[in-house]
């Protein structure tokens, strides 16, 4: 059986779940790519929300880059519960314990910048250096 020889060598095993299917792992190339892709958005904010301290006319640029790292952000949510963890050498990979992971460490905070994001992007917050400067601390995540 080629799974036991696998599990026989491997530091690392799975504790599978009933949704592993649609799961990611934590360090396949999907994982990496879309880590990549938030280190680079993650580079964007840092460069640009300093810039927008000093309250410039927006651009069309800043506009469409900040509704596109909105939604970055949001679907970034989305992969956080989809995502499997690894944990004293085993990937977890079971719902309810990646959901649990997540609402215990980093849902609140991406739950309030993203809250903010999207207040700014329908208008109803005005985007103030506060709400601005409120985006950096997705750097603590990191």
């Amino acid at each position: 059986d080629n799974q036991w020889m696998f599990r026989a060598f491997s530091s690392r095993q799975e504790r599978p779940g009933a949704f592993q299917m649609t799961f990611l792992q934590p360090d396949g190339r999907v994982s990496v790519s879309w880590d990549i892709c938030a280190a680079v958005v993650l580079f964007y904010d840092v460069l640009a929300l300093p810039l927008n301290a000093f309250e410039f006319p927006q651009a069309d640029f800043f506009s469409v880059m900040f509704m596109f790292t909105t939604i970055f952000w949001s679907m970034d949510m989305a992969c956080s519960v989809s995502r499997g963890y690894e944990e004293d050498g085993m990937i977890e990979m079971r719902l309810s314990h990646v959901c649990w992971r997540y609402a215990t460490t980093w849902f609140l905070l991406d739950l309030a910048v993203i809250s903010c994001d999207w207040l700014s992007v329908t208008g109803i917050v005005p985007l103030t250096p506060v709400v601005r400067a409120l985006r950096l601390i997705r750097l603590v995540r990191v």
